[in-house]
């Protein structure tokens, strides 16, 4: 006991405490939208690693950031679906600027990227809760439970490897049938299927 009726703290129960607090502070920081922002490479990629290693893929930061994409790292476009779609979608719109292949036309844009395109132009805020002069519906886009979609795409999700994006499963509405499906991590999102079909979703009414 201490002069004062305090317990001498045992050597090393310290420095554990305050590295235990310096932590919690680093944590904290990561959660305020300037902060994330200032942490990101100017050009606004960030790898995949680097995002989860800073526990940034639910942070609420994000709303407030420009949303980003990427069409090609995680698509799945192998095969075909069971009611017989192929998933490679450039076999079907044939490729464009967004393929970043070499019988692109200059300039090319298929209407997936042109979806996104329209997207990037706001922030996760703003295509979650579009304003009254938008013109989108809120509802348009918006995150999905797994368990909802068709029993091939929760498997292909499996097989794909992204059990651990579940809760940050994502679609963008193309029209009253197109669907993008993909996930989103901190402020980019991966875009994985198109289904112009809506089979994906099969039980979705809203038209």
């Amino acid at each position: 006991m201490t002069g004062r009726g305090r317990k001498r703290e045992k050597p090393g129960r310290k420095d554990k405490r305050k590295k235990r607090n310096k932590k919690l502070a680093s944590e904290r920081r990561f959660t305020d939208t300037r902060q994330v922002q200032k942490h990101l490479p100017k050009s606004g990629a960030v790898s995949e690693k680097r995002l989860k290693a800073r526990n940034l893929g639910n942070a609420d930061g994000y709303l407030q950031m420009q949303m980003r994409f990427d069409l090609l790292k995680h698509a799945d476009r192998d095969g075909r679906w069971r009611w017989g779609r192929k998933r490679n979608w450039c076999e079907e719109y044939g490729p464009c600027e967004g393929c970043h292949d070499a019988r692109a036309k200059k300039k090319s844009v298929c209407k997936i990227l042109a979806l996104l395109r329209d997207m990037e132009k706001r922030t996760w805020l703003e295509i979650l809760d579009p304003g009254i002069e938008s013109n989108m519906r809120i509802g348009d886009h918006h995150y999905q439970p797994i368990h909802t979609l068709c029993r091939e795409a929760q498997e292909r999700w499996h097989d794909l490897g992204l059990d651990q994006e579940e809760n940050n499963l994502f679609r963008f509405r193309g029209s009253p049938k197109e669907r993008l499906w993909g996930f989103r991590l901190l402020n980019i999102f991966y875009a994985v299927w198109w289904d112009p079909d809506h089979k994906i979703y099969p039980t979705e009414k809203r038209s």
